[in-house]
């Protein structure tokens, strides 16, 4: 499922997914504290992995 980070802060319970990965660079702290909590929820019975991917040389790394 891929989503935008907004789409995926909110709204949506994502219990059976236990991988998050950020493909965009993500500036508020708060907004992607509650992307990975959609996917880290009660019911979860896998541990969730979390990957940040960023550009080398970048404001991003």
């Amino acid at each position: 499922l891929v989503l935008t980070l907004r789409a995926g802060a909110v709204g949506l319970n994502l219990s059976c997914a236990n991988h998050v990965v950020f493909a965009a660079p993500c500036l508020e702290t708060s907004v992607r504290k509650q992307a990975i909590g959609r996917c880290h929820r009660m019911g979860q019975t896998r541990p969730v992995t979390v990957t940040t991917l960023a550009m080398a040389g970048t404001l991003e790394e």
